[in-house]
Order: C-alpha cells, then structure tokens, then sequence
C-alpha cells in the first residue's frame, strides 16, 4: 500500500513538473552520465515511459500537451518551436505498450482535430506508436483523410507500413487505383508505390490490368499543390520543378516492382492483351527488356505492335519528346530494340528502327547521342545486314541535325576506314555525309574537311586492282566540289 501511494505521489509530482514546458523541454533532453556507448542515451521521459506502471498517464499527459503545442504559433527562436515533435518521437518504438486501447483513442481524436501540417507528423508517427492488432482502427480513421490533397501522401505512406488484413488492404489499393487519373502528379509515385508493393502474386494480373487502365501519364499536368515542409522532408529527393520529375518516380517503383517474376508476367500479359497502346505501355516495354529472361519476349512483341499498327510514329514520338528524362535511364533498352528491328528483313521494322535513332537523337543527352553514333559506325563497319539502313539513318542525321552531328566528327570520320569493303552507291552516300559535315556546317570541322580530302586523293590515285576505288574517289570529288559551291553561293541544288 505504501508503495502505491508512493507511486501516486510521484505520478502526481511529475504531472506538475510537466505542466511548465520548459521542464518537458529538459525532460526530452538526453539524460547526462555514464552513457551506453552502444546506442544514444535516452531521454528522462523515454525512461519513466518504459516503466510500466507510469506508462498510461504519462502518454495521456504528453498527448495533451502534444495537441496543445501543435496550435500555437512560435517564433523560430523560441526555445518552445518543434516541442510538440519532440513529444511525439518521445512515443515511437516504446519497449511495451500498457493501454492500446487508450492509446490509440487519443492520437484518433488528435487526428480529428489537428491542422494539416501536424497530421502529417501524427500520421507517420502512427505504425511506429500503436501496437499492430490497432492499425485496422488507424486504417479507417485515415481513410477518411485520404481525399485530402495535403495528407494523401503521408496516409499511402502509412499504410504501406500498417500491419492489415488482406481484405482491407485490397479495398484500400481499389480506392487508390480509381482515384489515380485525378490526383495531384506529385502524389502519383506514393500512389503507384502502394498498389505495387501491395500486390500478392495470386492478385497480380487483376490488379495490373487495373493500375495500367487508371494510371495516365499523357493526361495535361496538374498544378502542383503546395507541399509543406513536413511532407517535403520525408521526400528529401524529391525536386518540385515539372511533372516529368514525377514520371520518372512512377517508373522508378514500376521498375523495382517487375523485379517479382509475377508482377513482370502481368504487366506483359496487360500489354498484349490491351486494345490499344499508351505511352505507359511503352515504357514499360522498356523497362521489361531490360530483364534477362523477357528480352526475346519483349522483341517479338514490339514487332508484332509495329505490324498491327499498335505502335505508332506518334506514340514514338510522344514518348521520347514527354519522358526523355525516364528514357535517359534506361537507353540500354532503347540501343538494343533498335538494334533488333535493323537486323529484320522486313522494311516496315527497319524503318522502325531508324525512327527510333532518330527520336533519341533528337530528344535524349549528349551521352545518348554518342551511344547512338558509335552504335550506327559500328554496324557499318561489321554487320553487312545492316549496313545499307545504318548508312541511310546516319545520312538523315546529317542533313537534318547537322551542327549536332559534327559534334561527333571523330566517329563519323571513321567511315572513311571502310570504303573499299563497301559498294559504290553506299561510298556514294558516305562521301555525302561527309561533305555535308564538312562544308554545310556553321562550325566548320577541319578535321573532317581534311580526312576527307586526303580520302579523295587515295581514291583518285589509285590504279589497277584499285581501279574501282578510282571510280569512287571521282565521284567523291565531284560530290564535294558540289557541296562545297552550294555552301559558298555559286549554285543552288535543284529539287
């Protein structure tokens, strides 16, 4: 009895020291003395909080005083600004929770009643709080914050942490699912994020031919909401400049997501079987290729699109101008699809092919734009097959982003090394690459002028079993001069 009431006094004691916040400030400080080297020392709250008998009222009182704090407005020298976190850290990752119940009746009503800068704080802090057999309490309580635009992303966040049932968490991804096409883009990737992550593999098709038909990447970008800075801090990576930066996030977790077999299986089976392609089906293509066991897969079923006229030069387009930043991370895929639709023998797919050097050209960084160079030289240096298509893309480039190209003078220049491997109208159309570089160029490249005259030379002075090589340096000459004038004004080339 003795004991109790001792207790008791203490409890009553500590309830009023408590009432001064300067006190609760100290209280929240490290406890000072031989401390564990091991972990940091704790608070003298967290010490009294892990003591069973003073558990309860102590949570309670700090729970007042957290809803209290959280309304006033400090200035940011005030020894008081951010107590009220420091109150609610104060109650994460306890040892042991005495009352659940009461626990979590007091953070639902503070839930209630807080501002929406503070519930972000409370509702993280929730799964790291409240013990697991509560959290289906929590889930229905932050459903009803779900619609709001400020909290959707703290409450996605939540509950891909919470401990639910199946059934609640199903219900929970179908609300998020049909609410994609009209929320905010910077809340798309926690979004994308909670349906992927909480997909089993038995669910997986269902539920990726419903993620693929609500989540819309070409629809026009939303404003972006104001993002407090509590939410901007749980996201220290995220850049609010454009919605592109947002795309590349949802890409991101559908790209760590087809790492289970399963989800990737479906997300194969949803674009086969889908009516029509959108550009999140070609980027998805991408990412899929870039996995060992799907790369044939992936290939025969970008030819079978191309020849159903399910993929289009606009959708093509649309997808290299839009998401250029996405597609700089996974060029590896792009380089190797375009190398596949050169080696066909259909005109159809090697037009393809083309197409897409040519939009990757046009839209992606410098570092892709030399990849694709390299890659083109080195297909007319080696692959027979392919010699002719890599030439005529290579001949586009010149005529159409000539400056651009010139830029890469010390690969282009290496086709020079191949003339006498190549047929008189393929040598034909190198010398007009060359001569184009050379002479249609507002950055006049020497280099180039210069490996291109002495190829001339070779050429023209060649003999005997060269005689052929003759041929082509004449018609090499003959090119040049022509460039050469048309650049200067003394002729005008007729259509």
């Amino acid at each position: 009895m003795k004991s109790s009431s001792q207790l008791r006094l203490f409890e009553e004691e500590l309830v009023k020291y408590l009432d001064d916040d300067l006190m609760v400030l100290k209280a929240l400080l490290p406890v000072q003395g031989a401390p564990d080297l091991r972990q940091d020392p704790d608070s003298l709250i967290r010490i009294f909080l892990n003591i069973e008998p003073l558990q309860e009222n102590l949570a309670k009182v700090l729970l007042e005083k957290f809803a209290i704090l959280s309304h006033e407005d400090f200035s940011k020298d005030d020894p008081k600004a951010g107590l009220h976190r420091k109150i609610l850290n104060s109650l994460r990752w306890l040892n042991f929770v005495v009352n659940g119940t009461e626990l979590t009746e007091k953070l639902m009503e503070i839930i209630d009643a807080a501002s929406d800068d503070v519930l972000i704080e409370v509702i993280v802090s929730c799964p790291e709080i409240i013990p697991d057999e509560f959290h289906e309490k929590v889930a229905t309580a932050l459903k009803e914050k779900y619609d709001n635009p400020r909290l959707t992303a703290a409450v996605l966040d939540t509950f891909g942490t919470l401990t639910l049932k199946p059934e609640v968490i199903m219900n929970l991804r179908h609300a998020v699912i049909k609410s994609l096409d009209s929320a905010p883009k910077e809340d798309l990737p926690v979004m994308v994020k909670f349906v992927s992550t909480s997909i089993t593999p038995k669910e997986a098709l269902g539920e990726i031919e419903n993620l693929r038909s609500n989540l819309n990447l070409d629809r026009s970008k939303n404003v972006l909401s104001q993002m407090s800075s509590q939410r901007l801090a749980r996201r220290p990576t995220t850049k609010v400049q454009d919605g592109d930066d947002f795309d590349v996030m949802v890409m991101d977790i559908i790209r760590v997501s087809i790492y289970e077999i399963k989800i990737a299986d479906a997300w194969f089976q949803a674009i086969v079987h889908a009516d029509a392609l959108k550009t999140l089906d070609v980027l998805v293509l991408l990412l899929l290729r870039d996995l060992p066991n799907k790369q044939k897969n992936i290939d025969a079923l970008v030819r079978n699109k191309i020849r159903s006229g399910e993929l289009t030069e606009e959708l093509l387009k649309h997808c290299f101008k839009n998401h250029s930043k996405f597609i700089v991370t996974i060029f590896s895929s792009v380089q190797a699809i375009a190398e596949s639709l050169m080696c066909s023998h259909e005109k159809v797919l090697q037009g393809w092919s083309t197409s897409i050097y040519l939009h990757s050209f046009s839209h992606l960084n410098q570092y892709c734009k030399q990849e694709i160079v390299v890659d083109l030289m080195t297909q007319i240096g080696t692959n027979v097959q392919t010699r002719n298509n890599a030439i005529a893309t290579v001949y586009i480039l010149a005529k159409d982003q000539t400056n651009v190209l010139t830029q890469f003078a010390v690969f282009i220049s290496s086709m020079l090394d191949h003339v006498t491997t190549l047929t008189l109208p393929q040598v034909r159309k190198i010398m007009d690459i060359l001569s184009i570089l050379a002479y249609n160029s507002p950055k006049t490249l020497h280099s180039i002028r210069n490996d291109l005259h002495m190829a001339i030379r070779k050429q023209i002075t060649a003999s005997g079993k060269q005689r052929n090589l003759k041929q082509i340096g004449i018609l090499s000459a003959v090119g040049k001069i022509f460039l050469s004038r048309q650049v200067s004004g003394f002729t005008k080339v007729s259509g």
